[in-house]
Formats: structure tokens, sequence, C-alpha cells
């Protein structure tokens, strides 16, 4: 919008490129649709969206479905689905070439000065933080950090998940599919390229995903360490 109202702007972004890592799943877009229309973007995001991500389906721990919406095939685009991936990339190619500088990993900024991980500075007039819970940016306005509530969430993916898994696909359906209660969820979302992608969420110590001896940055360790572990994490009974 800086951009279509003739304000100069840059991103200055860590990753070394916009294809430097995956961008997660699906993104529901309800009323972000008039900031696309806005910015003439409205068109091109009808190209990508996904009405049948609307498809709803909610039920109980014991199985029982509390709600299915089914969206028919002409119904209206009020909150459908996106691949996040698509919509950047439609973001991005609005953009001039140089909006975006890629591999600008920040490190500090003051007296109008940013001044990043490799030695780099670049002057500013404003400057916007949008790099997270633990921002670099927040603390130049405040010494406010957030605190770990204890939940936590695993994100496990089953890739081509019509011909691996038929029965899974469709229990999950063409949208989103959430199991809620005790204080523990179930979600998952089928994406534009055939995977789903399911949310473990559930509430434990805040320390959990470094005490629990699970290895998550080792998914075939990680399978093999959970088919030993109890509900809370610990090594007992299976799942």
């Amino acid at each position: 919008m800086l951009h279509v109202h003739g304000i100069e702007s840059v991103v200055y972004e860590r990753d070394s490129s916009r294809h430097a890592r995956g961008q997660g799943g699906m993104l529901d877009i309800h009323s972000g649709q008039q900031a696309l229309r806005e910015a003439g973007l409205f068109d091109g995001f009808q190209g990508i969206a996904r009405g049948a991500g609307q498809d709803m389906r909610l039920l109980e721990p014991d199985g029982t479905l509390l709600l299915q919406e089914d969206t028919p095939d002409d119904a209206p685009l009020d909150r459908p689905e996106v691949d996040r991936a698509d919509l950047r990339d439609l973001l991005l190619d609005s953009l001039p070439e140089h909006t975006v500088r890629w591999g600008h990993a920040f490190q500090s900024a003051a007296d109008g000065v940013l001044r990043f991980a490799d030695g780099r500075t670049e002057g500013y007039d404003l400057l916007v933080g949008a790099d997270g819970a633990e921002s670099r940016v927040r603390p130049l306005l405040t010494d406010a950090r957030p605190v770990h509530t204890g939940q936590n969430t695993i994100e496990l993916g089953i890739p081509d998940i019509d011909r691996t898994h038929p029965d899974l696909a469709a229990m999950v359906g063409r949208g989103n599919y959430w199991v809620l209660g005790d204080r523990r969820s179930l979600s998952a979302q089928r994406n534009g390229d055939g995977r789903v992608r399911v949310y473990l969420s559930f509430h434990t110590g805040a320390d959990w995903l470094a005490t629990s001896g699970i290895p998550f940055d080792d998914p075939a360790a990680a399978r093999r360490a959970c088919s030993t572990c109890s509900p809370t994490g610990t090594r007992g009974s299976p799942r």
C-alpha cells in the first residue's frame, strides 16, 4: 500500500532469497480482501484462492461431529484459504525489484542508522519492526517481554494424502478439520499442493520442547521416540 501511494519504503529481510525456506500452510483471507482490492491485487488473489478451503469440520475428542460446513462450488469467496507461498509471491511480484533487500539480518538501530549482522549499515526515517515475538526492534520502545503460557504446538505433514492415505484424506475433507477439548487440540488443514498439515497443541511446562527428549530436528528419530511417549511427552506407555 505504501508503494501504491508513492511512499518510498524498503523491507530488510533476513532470508537470503524468497526461496530460502518454506512458508508454511494455508491462510484464510476475510477482511484482508479489502486491502488486496485497494492494492490492485484482488484479481490475482482470486486466481490463487481456494474456495473449497472454506469447508470446516469440528469434532469433540470422542469423535462426535459438532459442525460440518461444506462449501458449494459456486459459493462466494467469503473466507477462502490461500497457500502462504502463493500469496507471498503475489505480493512480492507487485513490488519494484529492490523493495525487498534479502540477506539483511537486523542487529541494532540508533540515531537513524540500521546495523546488520554482516556489518552493513543503512539510514532510515521511520523504522517498523515486523520480526515476531523475539523482536529486536521492540526493545527500542519497551522492556516488555513475551511470556510462555505453557502451550506448545507440533506440526506434522502428510504429503500427497489422496494417494498415500485416502482414508485420512476423506476424514479431513477439502478444508479444515478440528478436534478440541481438555485443553488440547488436533487440527488438520488441506493445502493446495495435496499436502495435509496437522497441528497438535497441548499445555505443558514452558521448557517441554527442550526436556521432552524428542529430537524434533530429526523427523525419523522423533517418530521412533514418540512411539514410546506418554501424552505428556515423557517416556512411558504409547500414545
